[in-house]
């Protein structure tokens, strides 16, 4: 009878072995899993958080790139390092986009990059939570951005949220006046899955 039982029980042993690695393998891979950014496609919009905005106007920035790594079940692994260049900004009139990337403003010259890094995500009713550092105007601040992933109207996979930026907090232009001291930036990010890590 023991004769009988020890193939059985090498056989049990490998299958359990095997079972381990194809689990160990899928949790690696998952959480390497990164995210190429699909710049063409992307829309970061603001406009004044308030409801009864003095500005409300849209605008929008283009040309964020950067990488990303996430994983839903994971989520001590996520990173994100993204930025885009602050002459982007669009108020669809090109004498505001000259004073929006002046002096007084955004400062595009002196201050040519907007970077947001962070790796610290948590769950939140709306999705996820990622709190990073938002790189602005030469200063930096924690800024949270509430976000979703999920398909998009395309189905792809899209990293959808939002954040509110006090420009005060940034020394962005003169508080109060008739632009809105708190903004509202709406993101949309396609990606497509790149290389593991």
């Amino acid at each position: 009878m023991k004769h009988l039982l020890r193939p059985l029980a090498r056989t049990l042993t490998a299958c359990l072995l095997l079972g381990g690695l194809l689990v160990f393998a899928g949790f690696h891979y998952l959480a390497s899993q990164t995210y190429e950014i699909q710049t063409a496609a992307v829309r970061i919009s603001f406009r004044g958080a308030d409801a009864q905005s003095k500005f409300p106007k849209e605008g929008e920035l283009r040309g964020l790139q950067g990488r990303i790594r996430f994983a839903p079940g994971i989520l001590a692994d996520a990173q994100f390092e993204v930025e885009l260049r602050a002459d982007s900004v669009d108020l669809y009139n090109g004498l505001m986009n000259k004073h929006a990337t002046g002096q007084n403003w955004l400062n595009a010259e002196a201050y040519p990059t907007i970077t947001y890094r962070g790796s610290q995500v948590e769950k939140h009713k709306e999705g996820y939570v990622l709190n990073g550092t938002l790189d602005l105007h030469g200063v930096k601040r924690e800024i949270p951005i509430v976000f979703d992933f999920q398909a998009d109207s395309q189905g792809s996979p899209a990293f959808k949220g939002y954040m509110v930026v006090n420009r005060n907090d940034f020394g962005i232009g003169t508080p109060g006046g008739k632009v809105d001291d708190l903004i509202r930036v709406d993101i949309h990010v396609p990606v497509v899955p790149g290389a593991a890590r």
